[in-house]
């Protein structure tokens, strides 16, 4: 009798863990961040496989992609709490701030000239 009662809290509990799992999957892997992801992986190994000398255009689009990956892993790192989401959230941050420090003035300069 002790057996089953064990046995049926257990699951009573793991039903509802496996629910959050499940809630927290649906959420952080719909199709659109996984369509995003991929475009923007796509982007940047084209871009460094292109290799310098980089022309404005790869470098705007390799810009573009450092920071969709940022803001993807930022939103990854909101729905699953997962602390590896948290380092590459610090990863993505620094090349997303250079990258768009970047665009801010190199589109700067581009108008003044």
């Amino acid at each position: 009798m002790e057996k089953e009662e064990l046995l049926q809290k257990a699951r009573k509990e793991n039903q509802h863990g496996d629910e959050r799992i499940t809630y927290l999957d649906e959420r952080s892997s719909s199709w659109s961040f996984r369509v995003i992801m991929s475009v923007l992986i796509v982007y940047d190994v084209v871009v460094w496989l292109i290799g310098p000398p980089y022309t404005d255009r790869y470098y705007y689009l390799h810009s573009f992609a450092q920071i969709g990956m940022f803001l993807y892993n930022l939103a990854q790192f909101y729905y699953t709490r997962k602390k590896s989401n948290f380092f590459f959230v610090i990863i993505f941050g620094v090349n997303a701030v250079y990258f768009l420090y970047w665009l801010v003035t190199g589109t700067f300069l581009c108008v003044v000239r």
